[in-house]
């Protein structure tokens, strides 16, 4: 398991397809508390760009071919590359105290702390005035916010760890206007130490002595079409998730214990205390 740092060196505007009616026409991609991010489906799709590009070049002989970790284009099967959304640091800590945020404080409040509207307009060649009805305004993030994604690879790490350091080293430019001076990244691949150390302790003691913490693996197979609604979508579509949320775990496993038993402490302990946590599938 690695995790890919985007350092952003310049303007980015990871459109989300929507606008906000009478302030931007074209808005970013952010969660319900007003945190930014960047999705994964995208940034796996920029870094199999950049792979292909330095696979292309001819110059690294040890570079595998893109089909091969991201999986071909249109395949149902899954691919060895998984690439997560790309959150800031201090996210999680963040959504833990807006949770249970004051009244006062709006998801429009913070997401006005990571980014700024940008306006532009076309202009007359000949007489260089504006040109009518070509406002456009636009949310931005701002330069140099960090953003983390984890990546986790099914196959071994040293076939792909060289590929994936070098097309994330590739990866300069992403999001809309990125031709135009905007968009301009610095990425680099490092690995997770705090869940590879972790694994590896779990792997060969059974839990982990250090932290008290231990990690337990499970497996959801679908019976039925399955819908976690993306919460960006469009207000007339929507649309799944590609992964179920721990949310949604969390939920499910809550509900099956209550049916099962009383409402005791032992339910609190497993869903209400800090000490479980549920990951996404």
């Amino acid at each position: 398991m690695w995790q890919l740092q985007i350092e952003l060196k310049s303007r980015l505007c990871p459109g989300s397809g929507l606008g906000s009616a009478g302030y931007a026409d074209r808005d970013i991609v952010f969660d319900e508390f007003g945190l930014p991010y960047l999705p994964g489906r995208r940034l796996k799709g920029l870094l199999r760009e950049s792979l292909w590009e330095i696979h292309a070049s001819g110059v690294f002989a040890d570079v595998l071919h893109p089909d091969k970790a991201f999986g071909p284009v249109g395949a149902e099967q899954s691919a060895c590359v998984d690439v997560g959304d790309a959150q800031l640091k201090e996210a999680h800590a963040l959504r833990e105290w807006l949770k249970q945020r004051p009244p006062q404080v709006t998801a429009s409040e913070v997401l006005d702390r990571y980014t700024e509207i940008v306006r532009q307009t076309a202009m007359d060649s000949v007489t260089g005035s504006p040109l009518e009805d070509t406002l456009r305004a636009t949310r931005v993030l701002r330069p140099h916010l960090r953003f983390f994604a984890p990546i986790r690879c099914s196959g071994r790490d040293d076939e792909f760890q060289a590929s994936l350091e070098r097309a994330a080293a590739g990866l300069q430019f992403m999001g809309i206007a990125r031709t135009r001076g905007w968009g301009w990244v610095r990425c680099s691949l490092q690995p997770d130490q705090s869940v590879n150390s972790l694994a590896t302790e779990v792997a060969a003691t059974g839990h982990a002595q250090a932290t008290g913490e231990c990690v337990l693996s499970f497996h959801v197979r679908l019976e039925r079409n399955a819908l976690c609604p993306v919460r960006t979508s469009d207000p007339n579509t929507v649309r799944s998730e590609e992964f179920i949320p721990g949310s949604a775990v969390h939920g499910l496993l809550a509900r099956r214990h209550l049916n099962a038993g009383a409402l005791d402490q032992a339910f609190y302990d497993r869903f209400f205390s800090e000490r479980v946590r549920f990951l996404s599938a």
